[in-house]
């Protein structure tokens, strides 16, 4: 189900990892499917929902522990492993870079409210690649994982 949620956010089927959105030809090739997204549609799924990779994998750990079953606990502990890995690298520093993201894109945004159509175009395409480094930035985090 995780799989067909991730086509409704517009994810294609991944060839690049072990990864939840990986294609199945058969019912036993989608059981065989790992739980969590790789790092190539985990900066997608952020690049269209927005959302703090860290919380994000804290909130998982949180809600897999409440639930039951041998394969919540499995998912419980990745996502545990996944929050502590991002936190012991960058820690505070993760913080700071996400709440400088959202000062950033606030900006963007008030200066796009107050031009023309014309004029917010051509600052659009800055801050989409303002957007792109720093989901590059992100990524790089999950070389660790």
């Amino acid at each position: 189900m995780v799989h067909e949620i991730g086509h409704m956010f517009g994810l294609k089927h991944c060839v690049f990892y072990d990864c939840v959105m990986n294609g199945s030809n058969h019912l036993e090739e989608s059981k065989k499917r790992t739980f969590h997204l790789c790092p190539v549609c985990l900066r997608k799924l952020q690049s269209v929902v927005g959302f703090n990779i860290a919380e994000r994998y804290k909130t998982l750990q949180e809600t897999c522990e409440s639930l039951s079953g041998r394969q919540f606990g499995e998912a419980a502990k990745w996502y545990e492993q996944a929050y502590n890995a991002i936190m012991q690298k960058y820690g505070n520093n993760y913080q700071k870079f996400i709440e400088e993201e959202k000062v950033s894109k606030s900006r963007v945004d008030s200066s796009l409210a107050k031009k023309t159509p014309e004029t917010a175009k051509s600052k659009n395409s800055g801050s989409i690649l303002q957007a792109k480094q720093n989901l590059d930035k992100q990524i790089d985090m999950y070389k660790d994982l």
